[in-house]
């Protein structure tokens, strides 16, 4: 196996047992990953990518949740640099959750100017979470520039870890459904 297989595979596995949380937050419809590790152009100090789909109106509590639940575990990549005055360097976001883009619905389609690498990245997309019928809506959003994909090929990747929510996401949604999700 080569030192790169290697990289990718460790990567993904670190990434595979930093999402569980995804399970308890409501209203999120679906997580792909994205960047670096999708793409595989990852390197040892890279962090977790996510493109996170969440239910129309909800945005903003989706936010709150994730910040909050990654952020407890320590699991968040929190932007910008930050200088470490213990270890005189640099903080480095290595293995944390980087929180890219939250769409609903009615974003779902990637704005223009489109070029190469958003089409290399968006063919790259790999589902982590999620039920089927609403990612492939996500895929069907953008199909038109970045090519079809079919969320079919990944029912049985490994990496697709979540496929239905969890019952305290149910259990938050229904009681944050009405005006105090709002």
């Amino acid at each position: 196996m080569s030192i790169a297989n290697n990289l990718y595979n460790k990567k993904w596995q670190k990434f595979l047992r930093r999402i569980w949380p995804f399970r308890f937050i409501p209203f999120v419809d679906f997580v792909l990953a994205a960047g670096s590790l999708a793409t595989g152009n990852m390197n040892e100090n890279s962090d977790f990518d996510v493109i996170v789909g969440v239910r129309q109106g909800r945005i903003f509590s989706v936010r709150m949740f994730c910040y909050i639940s990654f952020g407890m575990f320590g699991l968040w990549a929190k932007h910008p640099n930050k200088f470490d005055r213990t270890n005189k360097s640099y903080m480095t976001y290595k293995d944390k959750l980087c929180f890219n883009h939250f769409v609903t619905p009615r974003a779902y389609r990637l704005s223009p100017p489109y070029n190469e690498y958003w089409k290399q990245l968006y063919q790259s997309l790999v589902p982590v979470y999620g039920e089927p019928a609403q990612i492939q809506k996500f895929f069907d959003a953008n199909a038109d520039w970045a090519g079809p994909v079919s969320v079919s090929k990944y029912l049985k990747d490994p990496r697709y870890k979540y496929q239905k929510k969890g019952l305290v996401a149910r259990i938050r949604e229904w009681i944050l459904n009405g005006r105090l999700g709002d």
